[in-house]
């Protein structure tokens, strides 16, 4: 829980197949998770783990979802 009480959503794995990577499916699947986890729960934050050695996902949520 964050400091409002309200409950704290977590992404625990996403994957896109290669042959459908870089067409904005995971944008798209990160974003409806995201408001999902907000309409079901009330969760206004989301965390989530990366190994910096992945650049495609670490740009994906650094750059583009600005996490």
């Amino acid at each position: 829980e964050d400091t409002t009480g309200r409950p704290d959503g977590h992404i625990t794995s996403l994957s896109v197949m290669r042959s459908y990577r870089r067409l904005g499916l995971a944008e798209r699947l990160m974003n409806q998770s995201q408001r999902a986890m907000l309409e079901s729960y009330g969760s206004a934050c989301v965390s989530l783990h990366v190994r910096v050695s992945n650049q495609a996902a670490f740009s994906l949520y650094k750059n583009t979802l600005k996490f």
